[in-house]
């Protein structure tokens, strides 16, 4: 959905409506096509993918005290 800013001189979109999306940077404001980003199956993502989830549910059993360990460390 996107939002809508109305302004006293000039409005600003920022968001998808169909397949166009809205947004606007330093240099104004602008449309684009909306897109679908890309997921490549290969090997080597796929095993990513499996070490991050990995890495994620050994987070949720680190006790309290190593998890803020963790947090004053990074």
């Amino acid at each position: 959905m996107a939002k809508i800013k109305l302004g006293a001189l000039a409005g600003q979109v920022s968001g998808s409506i169909g397949a166009e999306t809205y947004a606007h940077n330093r240099f104004g404001s602008y449309i684009r096509l909306r897109s679908i980003p890309v997921q490549p199956d290969s090997a080597r993502q796929l095993m990513r993918r499996a070490v991050l989830s990995a890495l994620s549910s050994d987070w949720s059993t680190l006790t309290a005290g190593n998890r803020l360990s963790w947090k004053m460390w990074a």
